[in-house]
């Protein structure tokens, strides 16, 4: 998701910048308010509140953005699914040449349903559950123009996230000892968005995604939030996602904005999600 997001702010830069017809000072603060809606395959859907703000340093930027996902998930196993998360970024980026630098740190938690936890294949014990990670990672990109108005963004990625489930037996004489799992790893991602831009102004854009994402640390709640289930266990082996969507961007005056968009995501096993997103940008 967070990988989105960047082309998302990218596509808004971009078309606020084509529509600025009054003044030729770039705006320096732009501030997002939106809202998605998730829903991965076989469960409940999951709305989710998110924000972003960004400030331009110089030839650079930073900005903080966060998110609440909430979900009852009632079609899921209880006690694996979260009915919570709450995550915030900071970010910042660069232009280093003809490339783009971006950098980002996030944390975030989570809260489950009460649920079962088989302690061994025979005995399944109440637990409440939670989780909180966090997330850092680089990612470079390229404006590549193909014809006027039309340009290709190549992008490369790694992101290295860590996760701890911390699960506390209902019946504290049953079982006593709370139960914490802890996972990490690496995940490199390539991918590309194709965009252009339209109205009288070329004040518009459009862009189209697609990427895939090798995922080491397959309880990745951080960077994958609302894509795929979550389960408290990592995956013995890597996982593969791939990501494909679109962007539509409207300037509705010369200073703000709607920003649209929609994403699928398929994992190589088996589990598929759709985000559906919308939200307000002020550039000023």
């Amino acid at each position: 998701m967070f990988r989105a997001c960047l082309i998302t702010i990218a596509l808004t830069f971009s078309s606020f910048a084509h529509a600025q017809t009054v003044s030729t000072e770039p705006p320096r603060w732009t501030v997002t308010l939106g809202a998605t809606g998730s829903k991965v395959d076989g469960q409940d859907s999951q709305p989710a509140a998110n924000f972003s703000v960004t400030r331009v340093i110089g030839k650079g930027f930073v900005g903080l953005s966060g998110s609440v996902t909430d979900s009852s998930n009632d079609l899921a196993p209880v006690g694996l699914a979260p009915t919570r998360i709450e995550v915030i970024t900071l970010s910042g980026g660069r232009p280093v040449g003809r490339f783009l630098l971006n950098v980002h740190v996030s944390a975030g938690r989570g809260v489950f349903q009460q649920g079962l936890f088989a302690m061994t294949p025979t005995q399944n014990i109440a637990v409440s559950s939670k989780v909180d990670g966090y997330g850092l990672g680089a990612s470079i990109s390229t404006n590549i123009t193909l014809a006027e108005n039309l340009m290709i963004i190549p992008n490369l990625g790694i992101d290295y996230s860590a996760t701890r489930f911390n699960r506390a037996p209902i019946d504290r004489v049953t079982w006593s000892d709370q139960i914490e799992i802890k996972s990490d790893g690496a995940t490199l991602s390539v991918g590309s968005a194709l965009q252009t831009r339209f109205g009288a102004s070329h004040q518009h854009s459009l862009g189209i995604m697609a990427s895939v994402l090798r995922l080491e640390n397959t309880t990745d709640f951080i960077h994958r939030a609302g894509r795929v289930d979550i389960v408290g266990t990592k995956s013995p082996s890597a996982d593969i996602l791939v990501d494909y969507g679109a962007t539509l961007s409207f300037a509705l005056t010369h200073s703000m904005g709607l920003n649209i968009s929609a994403t699928r995501s398929a994992e190589a096993k088996g589990s598929q999600s759709t985000i559906l997103g919308a939200g307000l940008y002020a550039a000023f």
